[in-house]
């Protein structure tokens, strides 16, 4: 018997960025480019990865040097909303939930 592991946004909470993202724009989080994805996992690792309370997402955005399309920063600026802040955790699952798509073979054609 082989066990399925399906990777999402657990723990993430119904009020987070990383779940909202995908409640407010269903699949379309599968559906941007493989290279968008990259980016976003880039972003978050760099935000989490940052000492200093108050670095925040397009911080971080703008410190990756990557070439993103213009989705990709509709994306980060949900993640930036300063209503419902984007926690450690939420920013985990999102980059787990991200690479599980790239690793499974979720491209954008």
């Amino acid at each position: 018997m082989h066990q399925t592991m399906h990777v999402g946004y657990h723990g993430a909470g119904f009020d987070s960025p990383a779940y909202k993202l995908t409640e407010i724009w269903g699949d379309c989080l599968e559906k941007i480019t493989s290279g968008d994805k990259l980016a976003l996992i880039a972003v978050l690792a760099g935000w989490l990865s940052e000492d200093d309370e108050s670095y925040s997402i397009p911080q971080a955005v703008e410190d990756c040097s990557l070439s993103c399309s213009e989705a990709f920063y509709l994306y980060t600026s949900f993640l930036a909303e300063r209503e419902r802040p984007l926690t450690p955790d939420d920013a985990l699952s999102l980059i787990a939930a991200l690479t599980a798509q790239l690793k499974g073979g979720v491209y954008a054609k």
